[in-house]
């Protein structure tokens, strides 16, 4: 697991790439990786931000953090998360550092949903097959602020035109 944030003072959005991080070349499962948020990407279209990089400070320190997609409702922030199969890192990644940090920075409701196109024998709960329904989810009152949506690649990802996404 990453860095987890502990009594968080402050965050923010940064404009650009952080000049201390190279910029990463894929090989490998990794590459596997990225060819899904690709695909992701192509389905969100202009809806989402993808990789936005974040500055905090917590008891730990300074730190920085990129998220793969966010998507800005009126009321809410979702922080997507991709993941080729299902991995509890992913769900402690938005639990413990995306969901505190971005709630933070833009003063509103975070949820967190992992994207994945395989699921594993880990994967508890409820698994969503749109995106509206996996922010829909996540929004409902409970213990939890996190969901899982299933696409496999192919088919729509959303539901409704991405213009409608905001008012769920």
């Amino acid at each position: 697991m990453s860095r987890q944030v502990y009594k968080l003072n402050w965050a923010e959005r940064l404009n650009e790439w952080p000049e201390q991080i190279p910029k990463p070349r894929p090989r490998g499962v990794k590459a596997l990786g990225r060819r899904y948020e690709n695909a992701v990407a192509l389905q969100l279209g202009p809806t989402a931000v993808r990789g936005q990089w974040w500055r905090f400070r917590d008891a730990n320190g300074p730190g920085l953090c990129q998220t793969d997609f966010i998507i800005i409702g009126k009321v809410w922030v979702a922080i997507l998360e991709c993941k080729h199969t299902f991995t509890d890192e992913g769900v402690e990644q938005l639990e413990q550092l995306y969901l505190p940090v971005v709630q933070m920075a833009e003063d509103k409701q975070a949820i967190g949903i992992q994207v994945c196109k395989n699921l594993s024998s880990h994967c508890s709960g409820k698994v969503y097959n749109t995106l509206e329904s996996a922010i829909i989810a996540a929004r409902a009152p409970g213990p939890t602020r996190l969901a899982t949506l299933h696409w496999r690649g192919f088919g729509p990802l959303l539901a409704y035109k991405q213009k409608e996404l905001a008012y769920v």
